[in-house]
Formats: C-alpha cells, structure tokens, sequence
C-alpha cells in the first residue's frame, strides 16, 4: 500500500473513531454468528464458516492493528490477556489467507462403529484450523524472518487443531474490552451462546 494511501486511511479512522470501532466490533460478531451458523446442520457447512472466517480475521486483524498504532501499552495488555494472545495466530491467517496458500478450516469426520452394524456411522463433525504444514509456508527466506516465526509459533499454540469459533470469541471479548476502555460503546457484544464449538483443546 502506497504511503498516499496509508495517509488517507489513517485520516479516516481520525475523522470517525467512535464509528469506525463499532463498525469493527459490529463486523467482529457478524462473522462470528455466521461461522457458527454454519454449525447448525449435523454436517457443518465448510464454505459458509470459511467465509465468515476470512471476513472475521480481516476485521479483528484491521482493528488489531489500529489499537496497536494508537496506544502504545495495547502489545502489553494483548501479550498478557488470555484473549488477547489468539490475534497475533490471526495474524498468521490473514498473511496465509493473503497470499491465497490458506484454507483456514477443514471438516473432521467422526465416526462411531457398531457391533450390530458394520458400516459406520457419522456421529460428528467438526471443523479445525489446518494444521501447520497444511497452509502451504513460504520457502524464499521469508520463513526465517522474526515477524513470521512468531506469528507462525502464535498460530501453533493457539489455533492450530482447535474449532474456530473459540478463537473468534475470544478475540470479540478482548477487543471489545479494549474498545469499550477508550468509552466507545458497541451494545450487544456477545448476544449469543457458544455451546456448537465442543473443543476440547
């Protein structure tokens, strides 16, 4: 992105603070009740969550980022918070994601097998983060760069394995923490249940 262009975007978050974070957290909790919408059938729909998961970590990474380059205590507080330690992993997806080498989900299949019937039976599914290896990684030396290997270690530690929409609210709880410290109100953060994500990590 052009330096012009950087300068625009920063004056317009400038002109609508207030606006601009509760558009982000707004955006936040649409993608979340979307992926988890994608739970209702008994076989999660896998594109519906890939999208709303992509859409989910282009906000929380967006807004991440703003929060990063206007106080200079959020790292700390991020780094410190049990939420918070989810976004640099979301980080990772969105570069993956940008370079169009990550699918961030995949369906899992679990399956049960009787004694009275020998075929088996799909008791159920699930969708994971790919795990490493899986989103193709760079091999030009930008592998070895200090930002990715931590990112890459973020991902690892907290995503990898696990279903995305613990993640995801994780990141809504500490963001609009964060958001609602600076006394920006966004109503109704987290309105809806989490009992379809079952993870067990």
């Amino acid at each position: 992105m052009s330096q012009g262009k950087l300068d625009q975007w920063e004056l317009f978050w400038d002109l609508l603070p207030d606006a601009e974070y509760q558009r982000a957290v707004s955006g936040l909790r649409a993608g979340l009740q979307l992926c988890l919408s994608a739970y209702r059938d008994s076989i999660p729909n896998q594109d519906l969550a890939a999208a709303a998961i992509a859409d989910f970590v282009n906000w929380a990474c967006a807004l991440d980022e703003r929060l990063d380059n206007t106080d200079a205590t959020y790292a700390a507080r991020r780094d410190a918070d049990d939420d918070g330690r989810v976004l640099p992993a979301l980080r990772f997806v969105r570069d993956r994601q940008r370079h169009q080498l990550a699918v961030t989900s995949s369906l899992v299949f679990l399956v049960q097998w009787s004694d009275v019937n020998p075929k088996p039976a799909i008791t159920r599914t699930r969708i994971y983060w790919r795990p490493l290896g899986s989103p193709t990684e760079p091999i030009n030396g930008h592998e070895a760069i200090s930002r990715y290997v931590t990112l890459r270690a973020a991902y690892e530690d907290q995503l990898e394995g696990r279903e995305p929409p613990l993640a995801m609210a994780a990141a809504v709880r500490f963001l609009s923490q964060e958001v609602d410290g600076r006394g920006i109100e966004v109503r109704d953060a987290m309105p809806w249940p989490l009992e379809q994500a079952n993870d067990q990590h």
